[in-house]
């Protein structure tokens, strides 16, 4: 009897040490990942020396990184760029960003900036100028050589005028490039103004590139003999009947 109670003390005894032993491990690893993440995180070796802004034009790097929040000599392992990305995606002219640690010391911003196709009348009465691209997306900024929309009305008929706008670029892009105004106010009466003539092109989705090789073809027939015109109406154009008013 007295026997059986000795092994069980001694069975009781061994699983005790068999648990401190369990214990003083599990608290060596525990102290050890903490050491080695204070020196993670307090080392001059992974504080942040390099902040690389990529693919930017009209943003300015110190803009970039100012609302990036990321600061020079933070920490790159406690740095959370799901925030710095959250950060930046206020700026409207971005359109795609990409962020990447590269260890010990730097972070890497690559940017995709919005492409505009169009300047924009918008504000109150329509007297601020901002951009807009192939989405339909506003986005503050300058750019030369793009057209400008004017009397826009709603946001479904300016999808469409920023439609008719990249079907004629990729159709001609001479003709876009001289481009300079279109009306917004009726999707089904597209009006703009190119090579200084105000023509009134009608619905947008006619055959663009033989309705537009036509206009071209009075357009330099007009320059070739330097005849004034101030007005070409080619809504009733169609294929077989090619009716052109110029005025």
């Amino acid at each position: 009897m007295k026997t059986r109670k000795i092994n069980s003390f001694i069975l009781i005894l061994k699983r005790l040490l068999n648990l401190t032993k369990v214990i003083v491990v599990f608290s060596i690893c525990i102290l050890l990942v903490y050491v080695f993440w204070e020196y993670l995180t307090q080392s001059d070796t992974f504080k942040i020396k390099n902040i690389e802004v990529k693919g930017i034009s009209a943003l300015k790097r110190e803009d970039v990184i100012s609302l990036s929040g990321l600061k020079i000599n933070g920490n790159i392992f406690s740095t959370n760029l799901k925030n710095t990305k959250k950060c930046l995606k206020i700026i409207r002219q971005i359109d795609t960003i990409e962020i990447i640690k590269k260890y010990p010391d730097t972070i890497s911003i690559k940017i995709s900036e919005r492409a505009p196709v169009a300047l924009i009348e918008t504000g109150k009465k329509q007297k601020e100028i901002e951009l807009i691209d192939i989405n339909g997306f506003i986005f503050p900024g300058k750019a030369e050589g793009i057209p400008k929309i004017i009397k826009t009305t709603d946001e479904d008929t300016l999808k469409l005028i920023v439609k008719f706008i990249l079907n004629l670029s990729e159709t001609d892009n001479e003709f876009y490039d001289n481009l300079s105004t279109l009306s917004g106010e009726n999707p089904k009466d597209i009006r703009f103004n190119a090579y200084n003539i105000d023509i009134r092109w009608g619905v947008p989705g006619d055959d663009m590139k033989h309705k537009l090789k036509d206009l071209k073809r009075v357009i330099k027939d007009i320059e070739e003999k330097q005849k004034e015109c101030t007005f070409i109406d080619i809504r009733f154009w169609q294929k077989d009947k090619r009716d052109i008013l110029v005025k």
